[in-house]
């Protein structure tokens, strides 16, 4: 059982961070953390969510879902609910995977490409030096951010992928990737989803 005490974006001290300082920089007419976090964290995985359900229609994808058990308070009164979460997708052949990911992570290089440029230029118009300060550590993080893309689809490219091969109960092959990261495995999905 999972408990919740607090709003669903305090949960993730990352994200809360984040978020503050996105909020403060706005102050400062640097607008591109708010973007940034809108359009990765919200309208990327919706997009991403919805092309996994279409290759699901087509049968290309066996799509998992994690079910997790949550203990929510609502004003002091403990509500029990039950959650699902999108798992790291099961395709049909291993080609579809390395094509899925590959397109997708080269798009969300893309996009990270896009707001780093945005932020540079938004950099020059500031006439505070602590706001630039703090915009220079934004953009030192967003750089990190594009750097792991970037890694992960040369991994993908390069085969470099770790497959997990299932079997499903009608006798079907199906194959997940994962990514090596400091002896760990990491859904490639994650990577797709982080912020």
């Amino acid at each position: 059982m999972n408990y919740q005490v607090a709003p669903f974006w305090i949960n993730s001290g990352k994200l809360a961070c984040l978020i503050v300082i996105s909020l403060f920089l706005a102050f400062f007419s640097v607008s591109t953390f708010i973007a940034y976090l809108l359009v990765i964290g919200v309208g990327w995985a919706v997009l991403v969510s919805f092309k996994i359900h279409a290759m699901k229609e087509k049968g290309v994808i066996l799509k998992n879902s994690d079910t997790s058990d949550w203990m929510v308070y609502i004003q002091g009164i403990p509500v029990e609910e039950k959650r699902q979460t999108l798992a790291n997708p099961c395709f049909a052949t291993l080609q579809h995977a390395q094509s899925f990911f590959s397109n997708a992570f080269m798009i969300r290089v893309l996009i990270q490409v896009i707001f780093c440029s945005y932020i540079l230029w938004q950099i020059w118009g500031l006439d505070n030096i602590n706001a630039q300060i703090l915009t220079l550590i934004g953009v030192v993080y967003l750089g990190y951010t594009l750097w792991v893309s970037i890694q992960r689809y040369i991994t993908l490219k390069q085969g470099n992928l770790i497959i997990e091969e299932l079997t499903a109960p009608s006798g079907s092959l199906w194959y997940r990737v994962y990514f090596k990261e400091k002896e760990k495995l990491f859904p490639a999905l994650d990577g797709l989803f982080a912020i």
